[in-house]
């Protein structure tokens, strides 16, 4: 049997990390809370998102795990989520030049 041939390997570019714009259901809480604008946000309207960030406990969660599901397990009120997702995205707009 013949081995398959194979085009020249292109010059190797490194994965990247595409930037996201701060939100609630998909960005992880490690990653909203190492954004400061974002963490202010967070911890002026949900102040007990302030024990569960420096939780020992929770931190292996910290990286894959969004605002919003919090809201299913009793960690913040699902009005607090909305009054934080609606600043983000007005921080959003204001960092993309937006009114």
């Amino acid at each position: 049997m013949d081995a398959p041939l194979y085009q020249p390997a292109r010059k190797f570019e490194p994965p990247r990390v595409l930037s996201q714009e701060p939100n609630t259901t998909t960005m992880s809480l490690s990653t909203l809370v190492a954004d400061p604008e974002a963490k202010a946000i967070l911890l002026a309207e949900a102040p007990a998102m302030k024990f569960v960030i420096g939780s020992e406990e929770f931190r292996p969660y910290l990286d894959n795990m969004p605002l919003r599901p919090l809201t299913k397990l009793n960690m913040v009120q699902p009005g607090e989520v909305d009054r934080v997702e609606a600043k983000l995205q007005a921080l959003s707009a204001k960092r993309r030049g937006e009114k």
